[in-house]
Formats: structure tokens, C-alpha cells, sequence
């Protein structure tokens, strides 16, 4: 996906753009007079594709025919995913809708006995092709792992499972290092359409946490009269306590205001909903911006975080401060959400414990 400029015979410049079509794969590319028509068609192929891939997603996941005939079948795939699904995945919807994708990309009639290290490589293989993530694909090899232990413990096969790929058989990740700008940040909030999807944006923007956090915070972690927020169901599995600077303040209470679905939830949107109509903004800011398909591409709800951190180490945070607030394991993974910021990444992740401070003095006043 791309804009390449050329000039005609009369020595006048065109625009050619060129993507693949999300429905059959054909690649286009039409001629444009102007840079601004081939990124509003470069933007509205992108925004089919979205669409589509979502369709896909939600297609994949439903119980099919196939499932519902294999599953009374013994030892197949699709009987060993029907265990699975009612004891690991039990009560848990994603769970189970990972399962059945990977069982629909493998076969529901194989037979679990069958699958080895090949079955692996050719789920990557199939799933490189379609140009899906490499966190996609791990996500896929491990569901397919979580139902091959059930068939373990149900001893419908026996040990040693085959070999999950290795990290360095899969294609290095493409490194995001977009940083969100002030205008471009008002014009995505400008183009989200409901009260709830804006609030929870400029949320992870003025606080920079993860996406997850913020989903599964309640109220009952939020106090007004100390000014403090504490994440406890996080990704790293430690809890962490950040003040809430007044912007923060002033967005938790509009968000009291709307807590009607899930009165213990500070924020009411869904995970799916709410990136759906995400992406769909951001496509819709880029186009007035006149960004191109590049930033598009990168501007994901998870380059909130980035650009929050970003700003910080901008304004002086250490190392020891950036991961305390990012609630990271390790320096050296805070070093990976610095970018472009203007100070010395080694100085900051050779911070010696010494340096280190709990002090938020520096954080109130920055954010």
C-alpha cells in the first residue's frame, strides 16, 4: 500500500496508488491528479480492509457445521477444541473464539493424533499470507497449544506436543514509533462519534496507561479525595498507585456522569466497539490531515501509551519514573516507549538504584 508519483508525457505529475483489495486480493492502482484524491482512496481501501478483516474475524469465530458434526467425532480436533472450550475456556468468549479460528484454519475433522510441528509451520505459513501480525499468529499457535494439552490430560495423545514455532522463525514485528501530535489528537477526538469512545481517549492520552487498565478500572480504585488511581488487574501483574493531574480529574467525572451499563466501571465501552470506531477515526483524521497510509497504518490505540511516555521522558521523567507509572517489568523495557524524545536512552536505563525515586512531584507538575 503506497502513492508513487509520476509524470505524463506532457511533462504533468500524477499520483499513482497502489493496495491489494480487501475481498479477492487484486491489487490496484489507479492514477490520481492530485496527492489528496490517491490518499482519500488509499484511506477508503484501507477502511474496507478494517472492515473486512473484522467480518473475517467474527465469521471464523462462530460455531460452523463442520464444528458441530467433527465434535461428536472421537479423538478429531473439534472434539478435543469442545473439551477445551467448556474447561480451559470456560466463561471466557475470546478464549473460545481463538479456538475455534485456529480449528477452522487447521481442519475440524482432523484428527488430533495428526497435528505436529508441520500443522504449526503451515498455520504460520497461511497466516503470513494474509499479512496478519506476528502477534496474531502467536496468538493462534497458542490457543492451538491450549487444546492439544486437553487432548494430553484427556490421554488422547501422548508426549512429547509438537514444537511451537520458534521466535526467530517469525518476521521481526514492524517497529511502531509514531508519535501523536496535539492537532492530530483533537481531530481523532473531533471525529469519534460518541461521548464514552472520546472520553476513554483522552483518558489513555492524559495518563498513559494500557488500554486493558483503563477497561477494567472501577470506582472503587479511583479516589477523588486524594487524587489517586490504582491499577490492579495489569498486564505485568503489579499493581501500581499514579496521582490524577486535574485534566485526569475533570475526565473521570464527566465519566461518572455516563456510568449506566456498568455502574462499577468507569469506563462503559467495549474492547471491540471502541477499537472499531478508533481505527475508523483515526482513518478519518489522517485523511483531513493529509497524513498518508504510513501513519495510518501505525496509529493504533496503543500509540496513546507511546506518545504519553514519550512526552514525559521529553520533560525529564528517569527511567526508574517512566517504568513505576508505565507499571513495566524492567528499564530496558521503558527504553522501548521512548522515542524521538530528545535525551540520552543509555543514561536513562543505566539509572542505578541509588537514582531511583517514588517521588510523583515531577509527574503532577508534567502532566
Amino acid at each position: 500500500m503506497g502513492i508513487f508519483m509520476g509524470y505524463r508525457p506532457t511533462g504533468k505529475p500524477y499520483w499513482r496508488a497502489s493496495c491489494r483489495r480487501a475481498s479477492d486480493g487484486k491489487r490496484l492502482q489507479p492514477r490520481f491528479n492530485t496527492e489528496a484524491e490517491a490518499l482519500a482512496w488509499l484511506g477508503q481501501m484501507q477502511q474496507e480492509l478494517e472492515e473486512f478483516k473484522a467480518t473475517q474475524r467474527n465469521n471464523s469465530a462462530k460455531p460452523t457445521a463442520e464444528f458441530l458434526a467433527a465434535k461428536v467425532k472421537t479423538r478429531t480436533l473439534a472434539s478435543a477444541l469442545d473439551r477445551a472450550m467448556r474447561l480451559d475456556w470456560a466463561g471466557t468468549k475470546l478464549g473460545q473464539e481463538r479456538g475455534m479460528r485456529v480449528c477452522n484454519l487447521v481442519g475440524m475433522n482432523t484428527p488430533i493424533s495428526e497435528i505436529t510441528t508441520e500443522t504449526y509451520d503451515d498455520i504460520v505459513a497461511q497466516l503470513l499470507d494474509e499479512e496478519q501480525s506476528v502477534g496474531t499468529i502467536k496468538i493462534y499457535c497458542s490457543a492451538l497449544t491450549v487444546i492439544l494439552k486437553r487432548a494430553l490430560r484427556l490421554k488422547w495423545i501422548a508426549e512429547p506436543l509438537p514444537l511451537t514455532p520458534e521466535g526467530r522463525t517469525l518476521p521481526d514485528p514492524e517497529k511502531k514509533d509514531l508519535i501523536i501530535q496535539q492537532d492530530w489528537q483533537e481531530h481523532l477526538l473531533a471525529c469519534l462519534e460518541l461521548d464514552e469512545h472520546r472520553l476513554l481517549t483522552e483518558f489513555l492520552w492524559h495518563i498513559g496507561c494500557r488500554v486493558s487498565e483503563a477497561q477494567k478500572l472501577t470506582w472503587d480504585r479511583v479516589t477523588f479525595v486524594d487524587r489517586k488511581i490504582q491499577f490492579v488487574k495489569t498486564k505485568s501483574l503489579n499493581p501500581r498507585r499514579i496521582p490524577m493531574s486535574g485534566d485526569v480529574e475533570q475526565i473521570l467525572l464527566a465519566c461518572k456522569r455516563l456510568s449506566t451499563k456498568m455502574p462499577n466501571h468507569v469506563f462503559q465501552s467495549r474492547y471491540g466497539k471502541y477499537r472499531k470506531a478508533y481505527k475508523k477515526a483515526a482513518a478519518e483524521a489522517c485523511l483531513a490531515l493529509g497524513l498518508g497510509p504510513d501513519v495510518a497504518k501505525q496509529w493504533g490505540i496503543h500509540t496513546l501509551r507511546h506518545t504519553f511516555l514519550t512526552r514525559m521522558a521529553s520533560k525529564g521523567w528517569n527511567a526508574s519514573q517512566l517504568m513505576q507509572w508505565a507499571g513495566h517489568k524492567s528499564l530496558r523495557t521503558s527504553q522501548n516507549y521512548i522515542h524521538g524524545s530528545a535525551v540520552d536512552l543509555d543514561r536513562l536505563v543505566s539509572v542505578e538504584p541509588s537514582q531511583a525515586t517514588n517521588s510523583w512531584e515531577l509527574v503532577e507538575h508534567s502532566t
